[in-house]
Protein backbone atom coordinates (compact mmCIF):
# COMPACT_ATOMS: atom_id res chain seq x y z
CA UNK A 1 0.00 0.00 0.00
CA UNK A 2 2.81 2.42 0.83
CA UNK A 3 4.33 2.00 -2.66
CA UNK A 4 0.99 2.89 -4.25
CA UNK A 5 0.65 5.99 -2.04
CA UNK A 6 4.24 7.05 -2.85
CA UNK A 7 3.64 6.57 -6.59
CA UNK A 8 0.43 8.64 -6.51
CA UNK A 9 2.06 11.42 -4.50
CA UNK A 10 4.99 11.53 -6.94
CA UNK A 11 2.85 11.53 -10.09
CA UNK A 12 -0.46 13.16 -9.20
CA UNK A 13 -0.80 16.89 -8.70
CA UNK A 14 -3.71 17.95 -6.50
CA UNK A 15 -5.81 20.55 -8.29
CA UNK A 16 -4.66 19.48 -11.75
CA UNK A 17 -6.91 18.10 -14.48
CA UNK A 18 -5.39 14.66 -13.98
CA UNK A 19 -7.85 11.85 -13.32
CA UNK A 20 -7.13 9.27 -10.65
CA UNK A 21 -8.62 5.85 -11.40
CA UNK A 22 -8.25 2.83 -9.11
CA UNK A 23 -9.23 -0.68 -10.20
CA UNK A 24 -9.31 -3.88 -8.20
CA UNK A 25 -10.58 -7.42 -8.76
CA UNK A 26 -11.18 -9.98 -5.98
CA UNK A 27 -8.70 -9.35 -3.14
CA UNK A 28 -7.43 -6.43 -5.20
CA UNK A 29 -10.93 -4.93 -4.95
CA UNK A 30 -10.59 -4.92 -1.18
CA UNK A 31 -7.14 -3.35 -1.53
CA UNK A 32 -8.56 -0.72 -3.91
CA UNK A 33 -11.11 0.35 -1.26
CA UNK A 34 -8.35 0.49 1.37
CA UNK A 35 -6.21 2.61 -0.97
CA UNK A 36 -9.10 5.04 -1.53
CA UNK A 37 -9.61 5.28 2.24
CA UNK A 38 -5.90 5.99 2.77
CA UNK A 39 -5.93 8.66 0.04
CA UNK A 40 -8.92 10.27 1.75
CA UNK A 41 -6.81 10.72 4.89
CA UNK A 42 -4.13 12.62 2.94
CA UNK A 43 -6.59 14.76 0.96
CA UNK A 44 -6.35 13.10 -2.47
CA UNK A 45 -9.56 12.61 -4.45
CA UNK A 46 -10.32 9.55 -6.58
CA UNK A 47 -12.32 10.14 -9.75
CA UNK A 48 -13.21 6.50 -10.40
CA UNK A 49 -12.96 3.44 -8.19
CA UNK A 50 -13.72 0.18 -10.00
CA UNK A 51 -14.34 -2.80 -7.73
CA UNK A 52 -14.92 -6.14 -9.39
CA UNK A 53 -16.17 -8.93 -7.11
CA UNK A 54 -14.20 -7.47 -4.19
CA UNK A 55 -13.37 -10.22 -1.72
CA UNK A 56 -10.91 -10.84 1.07
CA UNK A 57 -9.98 -14.47 1.00
CA UNK A 58 -11.55 -17.69 -0.22
CA UNK A 59 -14.84 -17.43 1.73
CA UNK A 60 -15.28 -13.66 1.75
CA UNK A 61 -18.77 -12.44 0.93
CA UNK A 62 -20.26 -15.87 1.29
CA UNK A 63 -21.30 -18.19 4.04
CA UNK A 64 -22.33 -15.10 6.02
CA UNK A 65 -18.78 -13.72 6.11
CA UNK A 66 -18.26 -10.40 4.38
CA UNK A 67 -14.78 -9.29 5.39
CA UNK A 68 -14.57 -6.34 2.98
CA UNK A 69 -15.31 -2.78 4.12
CA UNK A 70 -18.08 -1.86 1.66
CA UNK A 71 -18.29 1.80 2.70
CA UNK A 72 -16.72 3.95 -0.01
CA UNK A 73 -15.09 7.13 1.35
CA UNK A 74 -16.29 10.58 0.36
CA UNK A 75 -13.12 11.39 -1.61
CA UNK A 76 -14.32 8.95 -4.31
CA UNK A 77 -16.41 10.65 -7.02
CA UNK A 78 -17.77 7.45 -8.61
CA UNK A 79 -17.56 3.79 -7.62
CA UNK A 80 -18.49 1.23 -10.25
CA UNK A 81 -18.93 -2.08 -8.48
CA UNK A 82 -19.59 -5.37 -10.29
CA UNK A 83 -20.30 -8.37 -8.12
CA UNK A 84 -21.74 -11.84 -8.43
CA UNK A 85 -23.93 -13.73 -6.02
CA UNK A 86 -23.38 -17.28 -7.17
CA UNK A 87 -20.63 -19.62 -5.98
CA UNK A 88 -21.44 -22.30 -8.49
CA UNK A 89 -20.71 -22.56 -12.17
CA UNK A 90 -23.81 -24.44 -13.30
CA UNK A 91 -27.36 -25.32 -12.26
CA UNK A 92 -26.18 -28.64 -10.81
CA UNK A 93 -24.50 -26.82 -7.91
CA UNK A 94 -20.98 -27.74 -8.94
CA UNK A 95 -18.31 -25.35 -7.69
CA UNK A 96 -15.80 -25.47 -10.52
CA UNK A 97 -13.81 -22.51 -9.23
CA UNK A 98 -12.86 -24.27 -6.00
CA UNK A 99 -13.54 -21.15 -3.93
CA UNK A 100 -16.52 -19.72 -2.07
CA UNK A 101 -15.77 -16.07 -2.65
CA UNK A 102 -17.95 -13.31 -4.05
CA UNK A 103 -18.56 -9.59 -3.86
CA UNK A 104 -21.48 -7.59 -2.46
CA UNK A 105 -23.01 -4.12 -2.96
CA UNK A 106 -21.03 -1.07 -1.84
CA UNK A 107 -22.43 1.96 -0.02
CA UNK A 108 -21.31 5.59 -0.02
CA UNK A 109 -20.00 7.13 3.18
CA UNK A 110 -21.54 10.38 1.90
CA UNK A 111 -24.07 9.90 -0.94
CA UNK A 112 -23.96 13.64 -1.71
CA UNK A 113 -20.28 13.31 -2.72
CA UNK A 114 -20.01 9.76 -4.02
CA UNK A 115 -22.08 8.02 -6.68
CA UNK A 116 -22.23 4.24 -6.38
CA UNK A 117 -23.16 2.02 -9.31
CA UNK A 118 -23.70 -1.55 -8.06
CA UNK A 119 -24.21 -4.13 -10.78
CA UNK A 120 -25.20 -7.60 -9.62
CA UNK A 121 -24.44 -10.49 -11.97
CA UNK A 122 -26.57 -13.53 -11.16
CA UNK A 123 -24.91 -15.75 -13.73
CA UNK A 124 -21.30 -14.63 -13.31
CA UNK A 125 -18.77 -16.45 -11.20
CA UNK A 126 -15.76 -15.26 -9.26
CA UNK A 127 -13.27 -17.11 -11.43
CA UNK A 128 -15.28 -17.00 -14.66
CA UNK A 129 -14.62 -14.38 -17.35
CA UNK A 130 -17.81 -12.95 -18.84
CA UNK A 131 -18.10 -10.28 -21.49
CA UNK A 132 -19.85 -7.13 -20.31
CA UNK A 133 -23.36 -6.69 -21.66
CA UNK A 134 -23.74 -3.23 -23.21
CA UNK A 135 -27.36 -3.01 -21.95
CA UNK A 136 -25.93 -2.52 -18.43
CA UNK A 137 -24.34 0.84 -19.19
CA UNK A 138 -23.98 3.60 -16.65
Amino acid sequence: MSKAIDFIRANYEIGSNDKLVIYGYSWGGDNAVELAQTLDKVGINVNYLFTIDAAKGPVSGGLGLDLVDREIPSNVEKNINFYQTNFFSNNKGENRSGIFSRGNPNVAQDPTKTTIFNSKWNQAFHSYNRQYNSKNSY
